[in-house]
């Protein structure tokens, strides 16, 4: 009886942290309580009534539950690559390294940036997985 399980190569290391990376990335975002953080004031010329109100807010609560649709992205590409680590299909990790990279690029300004750790712990894993001298995986 042959043992099925496979031993854990650094590839596949790097692949579980990337996506222990994106989930992070994804719960920090939804969970902290100022994603959002902006300042109301409001004041008027004559009656030199002046208000000002410093609104926080998390990512959830400023927008609504379809974000989450959006923060899954990340996790399930993470997840896709390390599909491909631990398979040995180099070419599924490598899409899924560089789809998250367009999606950290697309989402500079918004939530991409949290998911940059992400991104580079899957370039270094692909980077891994191609070096030269690296003897191909027995089935």
């Amino acid at each position: 009886m042959t043992d099925e399980r496979r031993r854990w190569t650094a590839p596949d290391v790097i692949a579980a942290v990337a996506v222990v990376l994106a989930v992070a990335g994804a719960v920090w975002l939804i969970v902290w309580p100022c994603a959002y953080s902006g300042v109301t004031v409001i004041s008027t010329v004559d009656g030199v009534e002046e208000s000002r109100t410093t609104i926080c807010r998390s990512f959830l609560e400023a927008n609504d539950t379809s974000v989450l649709l959006i923060l899954l992205v990340p996790v399930l590409l993470a997840a896709a690559g390390f599909v491909g680590a631990r398979t040995g299909r180099r070419g599924l990790f490598i899409a899924s390294a560089m789809l998250l990279l367009l999606f950290c690029f697309l989402g500079t300004l918004s939530v991409g940036l949290w998911f940059v750790p992400s991104a580079i712990a899957m370039l270094v894993g692909v980077a891994w997985m191609a070096r030269p001298g690296r003897r191909p995986r027995r089935a």
